[in-house]
């Protein structure tokens, strides 16, 4: 099993323009929660529907990049 981080921290992680996207979209009362993987935290750390990039965009980026 991989090591928990923070879900800034796995956020931190994308790459451009995935990272500035997601912590800016991050639901800030989840900081200290922790992931055993950048997936999942991806899929904790906002609603991706109500982001302005919207669900199908970080579908495609959980699918194709992590």
């Amino acid at each position: 099993m991989s090591k928990q981080k923070t879900i800034r921290e796995h956020l931190q992680q994308l790459l451009e323009p995935y990272r500035s996207q997601a912590l800016m979209n991050m639901w800030w009362e989840d900081i200290n929660t922790r992931y055993d993987s950048a997936r999942k935290a991806l899929y904790q750390a906002f609603n991706w529907s109500r982001s302005p990039q919207g669900y199908d965009y970080w579908s495609k980026v959980q699918e194709e990049y992590l």
